[in-house]
């Protein structure tokens, strides 16, 4: 569905509607040439380009993908930003910028029996002289796999970097079910931050892919029990990470250092298991969006 936004009044008005692609359960990315991407769940990728959009080429990977793909220049030889698609098979593909070619396919994930559930995010790691990263949290919880880690591929060789192991996560067996968040550049360090299943909030080393900076609980006060954390974390302002846990409560940490600087437990509805995620604006506001309705914490 392409809407047309009108700016002041705040109106959406559909301007096309595409019937023919399938079940999605990964948000469009978007080149600077405006083309739009759009995955479907059993694994065509789709280019639409123009005003209104218009279907332009299909790529079939024959996987699933139910995570976030992602355009970046992976490529200098290749025209135009490549789409870096990672699947539950375990594989990270590039594609060319048209769809006709896959570049190349790192099957480091399928290897293993890891899960790429909520796809890919992109490290650019810009003026640190490091290559680009493809950073995907393993889920799938199978005996062997490298499940509740995050497997780092350099975007430049098409190598693995290294998977981060979490320390008080049993690999194989817990879960980040999230995706990567990037913490912006403090002093020279490039950080990201994940959520785990096994109830901690990591931060880890972008430059040193195994290297864990700081944990912290996911304590729900009213029990006084670590609870899981399945949405992907939100970065604010002076880095401070918004991560929801199962029994709903909204944890803020410093993510320079991991030390606590509050909770929210305003958004219980008295069940455990929810999923969620943060997920900051432009505004610099924050949305939490739970499975029992979605809230707007003004600046």
């Amino acid at each position: 569905v392409q809407l047309t936004i009108t700016a002041g009044i705040y109106s959406l008005t559909v301007a096309n509607v595409d019937t023919s692609i399938g079940v999605i359960e990964s948000p469009a990315t978007q080149t600077p040439d405006g083309s739009i991407y759009v995955a479907e769940q059993w694994g065509d990728i789709h280019r639409f380009s123009g005003n209104p959009l218009t279907w332009q080429a299909t790529y079939t990977t024959g996987e699933v993908i139910t995570g976030a793909i992602a355009a970046f220049e992976c490529d200098a030889t290749s025209l135009g930003n490549e789409i870096v698609v990672a699947t539950r098979d375990g594989n990270l593909h590039v594609l060319s910028h048209d769809l006709s070619t896959n570049l190349w396919t790192n099957t480091d994930g399928y290897t293993a029996g890891d899960e790429y559930g909520a796809g890919v995010t992109i490290a650019g790691l810009w003026g640190s002289g490091s290559d680009p990263l493809a950073l995907m949290s393993l889920n799938g919880a199978s005996t062997g796999s490298y499940s509740g880690g995050v497997r780092a591929v350099n975007l430049a060789t098409g190598f693995t970097e290294g998977v981060f192991e979490p320390s008080l996560s049993t690999i194989g067996s817990d879960e980040i079910l999230g995706s990567v968040a990037i913490l912006h550049p403090d002093s020279g360090n490039r950080w990201a931050t994940i959520a785990s299943s096994d109830g901690y909030v990591y931060g880890f080393d972008l430059l040193n892919i195994t290297n864990e900076m700081w944990n912290a609980p996911l304590i729900d006060p009213s029990i006084l029990s670590i609870r899981p954390g399945y949405g992907t974390p939100a970065v604010g302002q002076q880095n401070a990470v918004y991560v929801i846990s199962d029994t709903e409560d909204l944890h803020v940490f410093d993510g320079n250092s991991g030390s606590r600087i509050g909770i929210d437990t305003s958004f219980k509805s008295g069940s455990t298991g929810a999923t969620g995620d943060a997920i900051i604006g432009n505004t610099q506001n924050l949305t939490v969006t739970l499975a029992s309705g979605t809230h707007i914490l003004y600046r």
